[in-house]
């Protein structure tokens, strides 16, 4: 692992060790506003996003909850948004949110 993936505390950093050992850090993607770490890096030759947030940033509960309950959902009825639409110049299908 290099030195981008610093800003980790060492768990995290030795989650990132178990789950994609020796990942080569290929671009820093941080914003920088917050404690929030995103490290795109390679492992047995494909690409990944590793984020990882600080131990006073409470946002990535929800970004986690989005995904179980709203991105893989949607992935498994086969109506996630097109993938190069931003590429393209215009957005992928909608999908309606419900009422809380």
């Amino acid at each position: 692992m290099t030195s981008a993936l610093g800003n980790l505390s060492a768990q995290q950093r030795a989650l990132v060790d178990r789950w994609l050992p020796n990942a080569t850090v290929e671009r820093e993607h941080s914003w920088g506003l917050t404690t929030t770490t995103v490290v795109e890096v390679t492992h047995a030759g494909k690409r990944f996003i590793v984020k990882a947030a600080g131990a006073d940033d409470h946002h990535i509960q929800r970004e986690l909850h989005a995904h179980l309950n709203w991105l893989r959902p949607l992935d498994q009825q086969g109506t996630r948004a097109d993938p190069g639409a931003r590429q393209r110049g215009r957005e992928g299908p909608r999908h309606p949110v419900p009422a809380r």
